[in-house]
């Protein structure tokens, strides 16, 4: 288990798969543009967190509306009444959590402007982040980085959400499925991202 991955938003203990730790700013005496950033790092670093716990709820709303259209057949008719309505319930579903995703993303997109903002203070200050191992340059990127691959990958799930209701063929269902869960925008590196973050603003 990576160093991330150990405590819910309501302090239980996650499980090894799928999850990252959610983190809390420390109480320490860090003050200005040092405190700001490191709780933006603690928001950062949670809502990636929410990201992976809306992703395995959707692979598990893809698995229904998948296994749904196989058993059936065929496209649905509008005689088919019942399988209409489940799937249009799994669709809703879905569409929910599309823009639960696009929220996550839109608040990375906004921690990572802020971050840019500090940055450029501390530049017409000449001051420093605070931290030993980071500068606030060196964070801003981190975040960037990470939101450009969600942002990439939320564009991905859109396109599978628009057209998984319109087929019955089971090998596309796989590769929707594969797309979904395995999130090939997603870079191998995310962990270790996350993990110089947190080390290096001292929230590990």
């Amino acid at each position: 288990m990576e160093p991330w991955q150990s405590v819910d938003v309501d302090g239980s203990y996650l499980g090894e798969e799928d999850c990252r730790a959610v983190v809390k700013s420390p109480q320490n005496n860090l003050t200005g543009t040092c405190r700001k950033t490191r709780d933006r790092c603690v928001d950062f670093v949670n809502q990636v967190t929410r990201w992976e716990e809306l992703n395995s709820e959707g692979f598990n709303i893809i698995k229904s509306i998948s296994n749904s259209l196989i058993e059936n057949g065929e496209v649905p008719t509008a005689s088919d009444t019942k399988l209409i309505l489940k799937l249009q319930t799994d669709a809703d579903k879905l569409g929910e959590l599309i823009n639960q995703l696009k929220s996550v993303v839109d608040k990375l997109e906004n921690l990572t402007l802020l971050t840019r903002e500090t940055e450029k203070l501390e530049i017409q200050s000449n001051m420093t982040s605070g931290f030993p191992l980071l500068s606030t340059s060196d964070i801003g990127d981190i975040f960037a980085d990470i939101t450009a691959m969600h942002q990439k990958e939320l564009e991905v799930k859109k396109v599978i959400k628009n057209n998984i209701c319109f087929d019955v063929d089971k090998d596309v269902f796989l590769v929707y499925s594969a797309a979904w869960i395995h999130q090939p925008y997603i870079d191998s590196n995310l962990g270790k991202l996350i993990d110089i973050t947190t080390l290096g603003t001292g929230l590990n």
